[in-house]
């Protein structure tokens, strides 16, 4: 199947925002020691996530489920089995990757970290770190791909469009 050309612009302008913030964030180095592991950290996430090796998992992980999904407001049990090996595989990739970059990367630390300075990471890196826990975001990214890929035709003959960047 051949992605719609809006969900890949909205992959090109995701990857381009991850790519100039990542910049912004790894220039912008501090002195203290807690400091200079945070904005490690964020820049390796920000390598992690805008790579074509990270953007494949997702991407496999949604075609190959985005056509359980329908966009009604009941959740079928089947969602969370799928939610659940979702945010699973995600969080083993970025947890791997980043203690191949970062040798003493402790994710409870991290997030300890990430709260006091959340208002210090780029807003899309975020998104994208907190929505792994979001079933409410995961089952619209389901249904934004399911709808860019015209697998939602209502019987009405009237033509779903795909989600917006």
């Amino acid at each position: 199947m051949q992605l719609k050309s809006s969900y890949l612009s909205y992959l090109l302008v995701y990857k381009s925002l991850i790519m100039m913030a990542e910049e912004m964030l790894c220039k912008n180095k501090r002195g203290n020691k807690d400091d200079e592991m945070f904005d490690n950290i964020v820049c390796s996430l920000q390598d992690i996530v805008s790579s074509e090796e990270f953007q494949n998992i997702r991407d496999n992980l949604v075609r190959e489920h985005a056509d359980l999904f329908e966009d009604t407001e009941e959740n079928k049990l089947e969602y969370m089995v799928v939610f659940k090996k979702w945010s699973s595989t995600i969080e083993k990739h970025l947890e791997t990757k980043l203690k191949q970059a970062l040798p003493t990367f402790s994710l409870p630390k991290f997030s300890e970290m990430l709260k006091a300075r959340q208002d210090e990471i780029d807003s899309e890196l975020f998104d994208i770190i907190t929505s792994l826990g979001d079933f409410l975001a995961f089952k619209e990214e389901m249904l934004c791909f399911k709808r860019a890929q015209g697998f939602d035709m209502p019987s009405n003959g009237l033509v779903i469009q795909a989600c917006a960047p």
